[in-house]
């Protein structure tokens, strides 16, 4: 069985190229590179977005990344 990734990263959708960028830096922070990745239109979708994420699947830690 695949064992999920312990971490997820919410991000908003825009400046893409500057967000992966830092989903990067995130990623080699934490140490590992399969992290969930989840998008969300704008910075106020944010924690909303980590909300109904957690609801159906624990994790170890959520990272934000949002440009406003």
């Amino acid at each position: 069985m695949i064992k999920p990734p312990n971490y997820l990263i919410v991000h908003t959708s825009w400046y893409t190229v500057e967000i992966a960028k830092m989903i990067e830096i995130a990623e080699k922070q934490l140490g590992v590179s399969n992290t969930w990745k989840l998008r969300v239109p704008g910075a106020l979708e944010l924690a909303a977005g980590a909300k109904r994420y957690l609801k159906r699947h624990p994790v170890k830690g959520i990272i934000f990344c949002g440009i406003v």
